[in-house]
């Protein structure tokens, strides 16, 4: 639709050029109705959490809703925590992917967003690998190789890990602190961790309220509101009622890569991570 803007003259100094090609790309990529509901984003939130997909994001949106629901007495629970929360005491809190679901992403999200402040949520790139890989052969993509295949190529493992990089490296030069959430602490000792995420929103509550927003966002409950449709979401919802595979609760688990990756992978990831994935994270 906008291509025909790659033939803007070379005589426009080279940052004009460079904002007029993002802008160009970031309508033709996100769409308008995107780029205006993100360039609101920007201007109203007071959190941005960042993370590659299949991190565990929904089970911490899940538990943040019910909490932001019992203490400012919000009735309707979203996984838009950015919608619930809009013009309400609570702060506002945005879910982003910070560019990786785009291929051939151009956008420096970091500088986008270098003002916010920012909670950065990872997990083990082995298991995203395997959850990512059944999301794109089971739920949305169709995608019909092997997850052998499916490790090796440019969209799976080495973005995850770049993805990864990018934001160690922001750690790095960020004055502002950034706070590192890794999912297995949070399945190792929920409760801990769920603690020192409300801290840093400065969302102040009781014993009682961390409980039932913990128990409400357990594996167990999230997939029975999956599969009776519970929560008005279509992220929230499974493709085929009888493949596991294809829900967005699948397994949840820590290390389940050993159970469905062969030796010869596992020992590709391994060395792959070694190189290449910033040792701040422990993986």
């Amino acid at each position: 639709m906008f291509k025909s803007f790659k033939y803007i003259p070379i005589i426009l100094k080279r940052g004009m050029f460079k904002t007029i090609k993002q802008g160009i790309y970031t309508l033709n990529e996100y769409g308008i109705k995107s780029v205006l509901f993100n360039l609101f984003s920007s201007l109203t939130s007071d959190v941005y959490v960042i993370s590659f997909r299949k991190s565990g994001r929904t089970w911490l949106r899940m538990m943040l809703a019910k909490t932001i629901s019992l203490k400012y007495d919000i009735k309707k629970i979203r996984l838009d925590l950015q919608r619930m929360t809009l013009f309400k005491a609570a702060p506002n809190i945005v879910f982003s992917h910070g560019g990786s679901t785009k291929k051939k992403n151009i956008l420096d999200f970091r500088r986008i967003i270098r003002k916010k402040r920012i909670m950065l949520l990872v997990r083990d790139p082995r298991d995203v690998l395997v959850s990512l890989f059944h999301d794109y052969a089971n739920r949305y993509n169709g995608y019909k190789g092997t997850s052998s295949e499916f490790t090796r190529e440019d969209f799976a493992l080495d973005r995850i890990i770049d993805f990864m990089n990018l934001w160690a490296e922001e750690i790095g030069n960020r004055k502002r602190k950034i706070l590192l959430v890794r999912y297995e602490d949070m399945k190792k000792n929920t409760k801990k961790e769920f603690i020192r995420i409300l801290n840093f929103l400065n969302i102040q509550t009781n014993k009682k309220v961390i409980d039932k927003a913990v128990n409400f966002s357990s594996f167990k409950n999230m997939r029975r509101m999956e599969l009776e449709g519970l929560i008005k979401d279509p992220r929230l919802k499974p493709t085929n009622i009888k493949d596991v595979n294809s829900y967005k609760t699948r397994k949840g688990e820590v290390g389940n890569y050993k159970e469905e990756l062969s030796k010869e992978d596992i020992n590709y990831i391994n060395k792959r991570i070694k190189e290449k994935l910033n040792p701040l994270f422990g993986y």
